[in-house]
């Protein structure tokens, strides 16, 4: 199974454009694809997604299935994830 991950504004800068993960040994779910990202990337991206300790996904950080929130899916982060699925992660966006 692939999975296309792209990080965007900051979160490009570490994990990178397009990233393809592999995964042999069966199905991931939203929560174990973002959890590896986070290791994989423990000192640029892991802090920066989930909330200390508790596993939550930041509040001000986008996490999209295929075009669509995370929050808006009904399993949200046990969404089960399917072969050609893309991942877009941003990190919080300010302005005025």
């Amino acid at each position: 199974m692939n999975i296309w991950v792209k990080g965007y504004l900051t979160f490009r800068d570490v994990i990178g454009d397009i990233i393809i993960l592999e995964n042999e040994a069966g199905s991931y779910r939203l929560g174990q694809l973002l959890e590896r990202l986070s290791i994989e990337h423990e000192e640029s991206l892991g802090y920066k997604i989930f909330e200390s300790g508790d596993g939550r996904v930041r509040e001000h950080i986008a996490v999209l299935v295929n075009g669509v929130h995370y929050s808006h899916l009904p399993d949200r982060l046990e969404t089960e994830l399917n072969d050609g699925d893309e991942i877009t992660i941003f990190p919080p966006i300010a302005g005025g």
